[in-house]
Formats: structure tokens, C-alpha cells, sequence
């Protein structure tokens, strides 16, 4: 997407969840075409819900919002016992299983759950094997570098993490953990929590702790 017109999106959004916003716009305006609606045939109420539910677990992707909801998660399910996954403790929440949760749970609760999975699904790139993971941060630095290269031609200033001329995403923000190993702050302050809390509701979604404790050793 050029830069002038994610200009644009803001604008049209209020800088408020611009490329969110954008894109349930898209989606939506695009299922407006028969060829593309596989939800035509969907009771009417059941086809509000379902609008209901992709937006808010779209919105909940805005890194702005990830404290606060991650923090919600984690007051709504009152931990128990504690586990260890690799690296990391988990902490065991009081829920059984998947079934128990899709039917013990009210709309509200369920809506969270499933922003949760989506915020996990959309830092997946974190957790995949290690090859596939280093090829998404190359690219992902080298589409903040053109950014970088786009706004220099524009004479704006050009963004964190997308000068050619410093260290991008791959070397930000370096610190030292408790393992003596260098490490992002996204991982830790970011990822690794959200993961720890997600497993802890759901175990068998283990490997996205322990892949991204591999990538983030490696």
C-alpha cells in the first residue's frame, strides 16, 4: 500500500485503528459481490453476530489495545496451578476444556476468548519454525525499510525501524534476560505473555511457547 494512501485511511478513520478499520471495510465491501458472500445463505441473526464477532476480533489485532485486553484475560480467568512449557511457567487457568468454554461461557467472555486467539494468530509469525520465522522478519524489516525509503522521497521524517541507515526491526531494542541471552522486548513484554496466558486456557496450543522460545534463543 503506498504511503499516500495510508494518508488517506487516516484521515478517513481519525487516526483512530486506521489499517483495522481499513480493512473490515474492505472485507465487507467486497462480500457485497455474490461471487465473493459465503455467508448469503446465513440467517439474518446469525449473520449480524457473525459481523459482530470478525469486527471485534479484528480490532482487538490494534497494538494499541494489547495491554488493556491482555490484562482483561487475565482477570476474567482466575489462575490455579502452574505448569512448566520449555522456557516458560504457565500459569494453569480454572477452565476444563474447549467444550466447557464454548458452553460455560456468556457472549462477552467468549467475544475476549476470541480476540485473544486472533491477537495470537496475528503475531503467529513468532511462533512458526525457525526458518519460516526468519524469513518474516526479513521481510517484514525490508517492508519497513521501503516505508523508510517512501517517506524519504516525500521529505517526511522517516519512521522507527524503517531507516536503511540503522539497525531495523531484526536488532531493535536489545536487552538482556533473565538467561544471561540478548532478546527483543516484542518478545518478551509482548509475546511471551500473551502466549503464557493463552495456553494457559487452552494446553494443547503449547507449541506457540515453545517455538517462540526457540526463536527468541536463536
Amino acid at each position: 500500500m503506498k504511503l499516500v494512501s495510508f494518508t488517506c485511511i487516516q484521515v478517513l478513520y481519525n487516526d483512530s485503528s486506521s489499517m483495522e478499520h481499513h480493512h473490515l471495510a474492505a472485507a465487507f465491501a467486497l462480500m457485497k459481490e455474490d461471487s465473493c458472500n459465503f455467508l448469503q445463505h446465513m440467517p439474518v441473526r446469525q449473520k449480524s453476530e457473525m459481523r459482530k464477532m470478525v469486527i471485534e476480533a479484528v480490532m482487538a489485532t490494534d497494538m494499541k489495545q494489547h495491554f488493556s485486553l491482555s490484562s482483561l484475560f487475565n482477570t476474567k480467568f482466575s489462575s490455579t496451578t502452574e505448569t512448566a512449557v520449555g522456557h516458560a511457567t504457565v500459569v494453569r487457568r480454572s477452565l476444563m476444556s474447549s467444550r466447557d468454554l464454548s458452553a460455560g461461557l456468556d457472549g462477552e467472555l467468549r467475544s475476549l476468548v476470541l480476540q485473544i486467539a486472533m491477537k495470537c494468530a496475528d503475531l503467529g509469525a513468532l511462533a512458526a519454525a525457525r526458518k519460516v520465522h526468519v524469513q518474516w522478519v526479513q521481510r517484514l524489516e525490508e517492508e519497513f525499510f521501503r516505508q523508510g525509503d517512501q517517506e524519504h522521497r516525500l521529505s517526511l521524517q522517516k519512521s522507527p525501524l524503517m531507516d536503511r541507515s540503522k539497525d531495523g526491526l531484526s536488532k531493535a531494542q536489545p536487552q538482556v534476560s533473565s538467561r544471561g541471552l540478548p532478546e527483543a522486548k516484542f518478545f518478551s513484554m509482548v509475546a511471551l505473555p500473551l502466549f503464557k496466558s493463552f495456553v494457559a486456557i487452552f494446553p494443547d496450543c503449547s507449541p506457540l511457547l515453545e517455538n517462540t522460545n526457540g526463536n527468541l534463543d536463536m
